[in-house]
């Protein structure tokens, strides 16, 4: 029998339900990582130099002294912001921060005020998808599966609860792409323009629009067969507008070029093929279940994780059997579009990683486009075995109970994802409220890190959030260790790489009983975090001993 309209309809406004309510739910209960805490300080007009400065000293600090150049002051003003940016971070464009920076001032500065922006602003994907898949298949059954499938997204989710500008860019991601093809078609000045300028608010909100944009123009320069019909005149003037609008910040890109490829230099280090292999899987998976192991997230055993074994069985075929149907069964216009905004928003990563090896295409974040494609051609193949009449009967029901297995994964991870304090996209940070539960059982405990290393700056900045009234934060330097007060209860040690001074120097002075308290190993960067008990030692008798 085939599937009507009133058969699916309120299935899918369910899941967008369902997409919304998890999008909000324990948004301040969960660990505030490194990137948000850049985030704030750069939305608050604080450069990084600046805090280190200030934070890192040697003082004492409480948990919520160390959040201060997290908040709006009205000491600093926009241009603070866009100061801050345009000195350490061009390559951070400054639209995200400027709205986060205005909605903390009219909403307040809490943790779940923070998330709710880039949480709201990713509801707007719902319909920007669905406009998208209209503008492709002129089928409003797609339409309504590609929302209801971005709606409970896992990784759609995960960064919609970011304090960063994955979400909007996807929605203009979206937008940009849908008011292209509208505008090809309908050929209005109106639809140009929003174009135009939903181009160049992706280019205002993340670097890596302008892969985007430029898989936009080969789509229109093929479409159009390489003549300069009126169509790829209009795309052009579109085009320059964009870039105009967008030149204050493009020259302020151009003149900070290499200082941008340094900061980015950690993505082009060597990483083993099967390291980023298996992250490929990862991330693709996350587009529609989460599965990863607690334990280590950037990990997976095929013959222990048999829940997510069974999925990857099913999903890769999924996957690789949607872009044959696309192919086979749409227009040229429609296929090419797809295909060739993921070819030009993957392989410049690719490439570099096959060659020179490096891990840009693990990065999930990255790749948003191509997640963004695959699950609308998901969405396309689901509608056509669903709703095609030519259907066999046995193919429909199979194809419905394939739907409903990918499905229900996607709404058991949003579950899951609502209530965990963590997740992979902390990277590093993973294990911080695991880390201050720790620290939190102590009556005083003192937190102590080595101010000279960035990862640990933050790594501090985010236990600060997590990190009971009592406890207190130093950032120390190894060349100029203080005497720490007798007044705690309990001295920890946080190390975060392999070969920190801090410990061997501590041990080399004699006036401390240093040992490994609890150490937490990840594959990601083959990072191990280590918490250690500092006991000062105290004469007695002539001897050493523990005080």
């Amino acid at each position: 029998m085939k599937w009507k309209w009133t058969d699916w309809r309120f299935l899918i406004i369910v899941l967008i339900i369902l997409g919304v309510v998890v999008r909000f739910v324990n948004l301040d209960r969960k660990v505030y990582w490194g990137d948000e805490i850049i985030s704030s300080t750069r939305s608050a007009g604080y450069r990084k130099a600046e805090v280190n400065q200030q934070l890192f000293n040697g003082q004492i600090y409480s948990p919520q002294e160390f959040q201060r150049y997290q908040t709006i002051n009205p000491a600093r003003s926009l241009s603070d912001t866009l100061h801050s940016l345009a000195v350490e971070a061009p390559e951070h464009s400054p639209l995200y921060f400027t709205m986060g920076r205005f909605w903390q001032q009219m909403f307040g500065d809490s943790l779940f005020v923070r998330r709710s922006l880039p949480a709201t602003v990713s509801l707007l994907a719902i319909p920007a998808v669905y406009w998208l898949c209209i503008e492709l298949f002129a089928s409003t059954a797609t339409a309504w599966i590609a929302a209801g499938m971005l709606a409970v997204s896992p990784l759609q989710i995960l960064y919609a609860q970011e304090v960063r500008a994955y979400s909007l860019w996807t929605v203009l991601i979206l937008v940009s792409s849908a008011a292209l093809l509208s505008a090809m078609r309908r050929k209005t000045k109106l639809i140009w323009g929003i174009y135009a300028v939903s181009l160049s608010l992706a280019f205002y909100t993340y670097m890596f629009s302008a892969l985007v944009a430029i898989a936009q123009g080969i789509y229109v320069l093929y479409t159009e067969g390489l003549r300069l019909t009126k169509t790829v005149q209009s795309y052009l003037l579109a085009s320059l507008v964009a870039a105009i609008l967008f030149l204050p910040w493009g020259l302020i890109v151009a003149r900070n070029l290499f200082n941008i490829q340094d900061s980015m230099h950690w993505t082009g280090r060597k990483a083993k093929n099967i390291y980023v292999i298996r992250l490929w899987i990862l991330n693709l998976m996350s587009n529609f279940v989460e599965l990863r192991n607690p334990e280590d997230p950037f990990k997976f055993n095929w013959l222990i994780d048999l829940p997510f074994t069974y999925f990857i069985i099913l999903i890769f075929p999924i996957v690789g059997y949607a872009i044959y149907w696309l192919c086979r069964q749409t227009k040229q216009r429609t296929w090419t579009f797809i295909l060739i905004l993921i070819a030009t928003t993957v392989l410049p990563l690719l490439l570099p990683d096959i060659i020179f090896g490096g891990q840009r295409t693990s990065i999930a974040r990255y790749l948003i486009p191509l997640y963004l494609s695959i699950q609308i051609t998901v969405a396309y193949l689901f509608a056509s075995k669903l709703t095609d009449s030519e259907v066999k009967t046995s193919q429909r029901q199979f194809w419905q109970v394939v739907t409903v297995i990918l499905v229900s994964g996607s709404i058991f991870s949003g579950a899951a994802i609502a209530q965990s304090p963590t997740a992979w996209t902390k990277y590093a940070d993973y294990y911080n409220a695991e880390i201050a539960e720790v620290i939190n059982q102590k009556p005083r405990p003192l937190l102590i890190g080595d101010g000279n290393l960035n990862t640990t700056q933050s790594r501090l900045i985010s236990l600060s959030y997590l990190l009971k009234p009592e406890a207190r934060i130093q950032g120390v330097f190894p060349l100029n260790i203080p005497d720490f007060s007798p007044e705690f209860s309990d001295i920890f040690v946080l190390t975060v790489r392999r070969r920190e001074p801090l410990i061997p120097i501590l041990m080399q002075t004699g006036h401390y009983q240093v040992e490994l308290f609890q150490s937490w190993e990840m594959s990601y960067k083959r990072r191990i975090i280590k918490l250690w008990k500092l006991t000062p030692l105290v004469e007695e008798n002539s001897q050493v001993v523990p005080q």
